[in-house]
């Protein structure tokens, strides 16, 4: 079943932009500036973006709009 929690997918774009994560870039690129910065996955819970960033499915990421579609498949899969 797929995760609805709008919070989280907010969450993760105000950690893009904390991070300074800009394109194109690749995977480890993203993990090495978001670092240990913390993601709210659902009203009682975070884990470090790195691990959301490490799930999700490509190694390079041209522009955000290929970003969020990764991560929004990554959600959808669950």
């Amino acid at each position: 079943m797929a995760k609805n929690f709008v919070l989280e997918t907010h969450q993760v774009y105000k950690a893009v932009r904390k991070a300074g994560i800009g394109f194109p870039c690749t995977k480890a690129e993203c993990v090495a500036k978001a670092g240990d910065l913390m993601i709210k996955t659902d009203p009682e819970h975070s884990v470090p973006m790195r691990e959301i960033l490490e799930k999700m499915p490509l190694e390079r990421y041209e522009n955000g709009a290929a970003f969020y579609s990764a991560y929004y498949y990554m959600i959808q899969r669950g």
